[in-house]
């Protein structure tokens, strides 16, 4: 069955009667483009999806709205940022205005992060492992929205930079932000199990 976004992307690169070839280039350009950096950074753009979305389902639409808005825009890409920052910043807007949507429908909103730890051999080490994990999971998911974006994409090794650029904030302002909260999760620890 032929989805309505795939019919969208059939149509956009169909050839039409009377069309000069610099629009059949332009038009193969955009669409080599759009594959190369969904395939580059589609990964990574799904992580972003899931740290914003408990279930598999709701990250995966989400997901598809943003690489249909990707596709409609990609024209407009003028490469002042890198395709990574340009596709980031559409996957934070995206799935902001689903989180917010989501508030004002008054449903929960609970993160699931995509958490990578490294083995641990003994369970009284894995259980402080895991502990120290949901620990600051919980800690992120209490932080304000726009906060718990600059963490994630913190968590995901975005430079400052990067992070800026996605958010609309100043790469001092992140700085800061990621300072702060990192002292805050470490008081809090201090303050939980007198230990940091």
């Amino acid at each position: 069955m032929e989805t309505k976004s795939k019919r969208l992307y059939k149509n956009c690169n169909k050839t039409k009667p009377g069309e000069s070839i610099k629009l059949r280039k332009a038009k193969m350009k955009r669409e080599e483009t759009y594959r190369a950096a969904i395939k580059e950074h589609g990964e990574l753009i799904f992580r972003i999806c899931r740290r914003f979305f408990k279930s598999d389902e709701d990250a995966r639409d989400v997901f598809q709205d943003i690489l249909l808005k990707a596709w409609l825009s990609i024209e407009k890409f003028r490469g002042e940022a890198s395709i990574k920052t340009w596709l980031t910043r559409i996957a934070v807007n995206t799935c902001i205005t689903y989180v917010e949507k989501e508030k004002r429908r008054k449903d929960v909103f609970m993160p699931a992060y995509n958490v990578r730890t490294r083995e641990i051999k003994s369970k009284p080490e894995r259980e402080k492992e895991e502990e120290k994990i949901n620990f600051v999971r919980e800690f992120i998911e209490g932080l304000d929205i726009r906060d718990q974006l600059a963490v994630n994409l913190y968590l995901e090794e975005f430079s400052t930079k990067e992070i800026a650029d996605a958010t609309n904030f100043s790469e001092s302002n992140i700085r800061v932000k990621i300072h702060r909260i990192k002292e805050q999760i470490k008081t809090e620890w201090r303050k939980k199990y007198g230990t940091g």
